[in-house]
Formats: C-alpha cells, sequence, structure tokens
C-alpha cells in the first residue's frame, strides 16, 4: 500500500511483467494476475501448492472470479516486489514500515539479532513444544517475528493511514469480494460490517503452536491484538472479543458461527 501511495508500484498492473512462477509460466492465466487480485484472495491459488500431490502451484479458477485465502498469492506477489525493487521483502519492509515505526523487534527472518530468551516457543494442545523454524530467506504470509508493542504500532499506523493516500486507504477498505457470509476482504484486511455503521479490519493467523488475530477500528481508534502460542488458542478468542469489545464482540461471534 505505501508502494502504491508512492506511485511505484500499481494495484491493478500485470504481475507477469515483473514475476512469473514457473509452474503456472504456461498457463495463460498467469497473465491476468494483479496485486489487487492477490491482497483480496482472488488469486485463483490454493493456500499452499504442497496442498496438492505434485508439489506444483496451479491455478484452481481464473483470478478475480471468486475468494479463497492464498498464502501462495502472498508469496507470488513478494517475489514480484524483490524482482522490481532488487531488495528482499525484510528490506523493503524495514525501509517502508520497520524502521519508520520504531518496529525494532519486528523481522521476516531470523538472524543473530533475534533474542531467543524472549521468544515464546509454540505448543500442541498437550503442552508439547514445537521445533522452532528459523526462516533464512523471507515469507511474505508466513512466520514474521514480531511483538505485541511493535505489531501495535503497526496496527495503529494502518488505522490511521499514515503514509498511503486517501484513495488507497479507500481502497484497502472497501469490499472488493465476499469471503465468507457477513464477511469481506478488502486488501489485505478482512472487513467485519457492523449494525451501527461502524466496521472493523482484521486479520487471523494459525500456524503450529500459534493462534493470532486481530480488530482495529478505524472511526474510533480502538483496536485489540490477541496472539497466543498454542495449537488451541483461538479458544480465548471468544471470551476476550466480548470482554473488550462488548455488543460489537457478539457480531462478531455471530458472523463466525452463522451458516
Amino acid at each position: 500500500m505505501k508502494l502504491v501511495s508512492l506511485g511505484k508500484w500499481d494495484l491493478d498492473e500485470l504481475i507477469f511483467k515483473y514475476w512469473t512462477d514457473p509452474d503456472v509460466a504456461n498457463d495463460p492465466r498467469s497473465k491476468e494476475l494483479t496485486t489487487r487480485h492477490i491482497l483480496s484472495h482472488q488469486s485463483g491459488f490454493p493456500n499452499w501448492r504442497h496442498s496438492n500431490k505434485s508439489n506444483k502451484l496451479t491455478f484452481q479458477f481464473s483470478p478475480g472470479t471468486q475468494y479463497q485465502y492464498s498464502g501462495e498469492g502472498i508469496e507470488y506477489l513478494r517475489k514480484a516486489l524483490e524482482s522490481k525493487f532488487e531488495k528482499s521483502l525484510n528490506e523493503l519492509a524495514t525501509d517502508l514500515i520497520f524502521e519508520p515505526l520504531s518496529m525494532d523487534d519486528t523481522e521476516y527472518i531470523w538472524n543473530t539479532s533475534v533474542d531467543e530468551t524472549r521468544f515464546a516457543k509454540g505448543y500442541d494442545n498437550q503442552g508439547n513444544s514445537y521445533e522452532t523454524i528459523k526462516n533464512k530467506t523471507p515469507n511474505g504470509a508466513d512466520d514474521l517475528l514480531t511483538t505485541i508493542e511493535d505489531y501495535g504500532k503497526f496496527l495503529v499506523s494502518v488505522m490511521n493511514g499514515n503514509g498511503v493516500s486517501e484513495k488507497v486507504f479507500a481502497d484497502m477498505t472497501t469490499h472488493q469480494v465476499e469471503s465468507t457470509k457477513g464477511k469481506h476482504f478488502g486488501l489485505g484486511f478482512e472487513i467485519y460490517d457492523f449494525k451501527d455503521g461502524q466496521y472493523a479490519l482484521s486479520h487471523g493467523g494459525a500456524d503450529k503452536g500459534a493462534q493470532a488475530i486481530i480488530f482495529i477500528f478505524p472511526e474510533t481508534k480502538n483496536g485489540l491484538i490477541i496472539f497466543t502460542n498454542v495449537d488451541d488458542g483461538y479458544k480465548v478468542y471468544e471470551k476476550l472479543l466480548v470482554h473488550y469489545l462488548g455488543t460489537k464482540g457478539k457480531e462478531v461471534m455471530a458472523i463466525e458461527t452463522s451458516e
């Protein structure tokens, strides 16, 4: 969003100009893919390529025709950005976000600056710890190293539209596609619409030994971050949402449990 606001990247430019994954190079749909498709999870890709037996990336539908959450799409965008700017995602994020916001404990990679004594290991629901993944290359959709304080700085920046144009902020917070009943994806964030006319931006994350979710309310400048380091950490969500967000927390749960 910051690169788009700076005029250095275009949401609707065709991505093949900068990157095409070899697995889909012969598929004409690779020539249709845009950043808007990817950030609204309409890329056509599965969540991860290893979900099929061939272990190859494939299109499951044409870009822009339906919703399907895809980490592969975010990785595809990472490679396109790195190709154009000749910098790693970690370097781009450091220049544009981490350093300006003093997010000193945030990295996409595991390096010598990481203080392992402060790292919260992940656990299964029986209390057994998982081996820690220590990425040497950034992954756009997974394994970000951060803290509650740093991520809070990031979310406040997003909520206030810092460093992005009004048009980009409007694009980001506009329904791009219905994700599930009662919810839509904007660009990068899921959008919850409430009965009183307000809205929240949200994103969740789940991995072995990690369950996380955030909600921010750009109109009232409220927010909630929940990070847990256990497989069934989601069990605390409802109590925390209702406790801190009240009626809106109940509305969130009603949307999540509706069919």
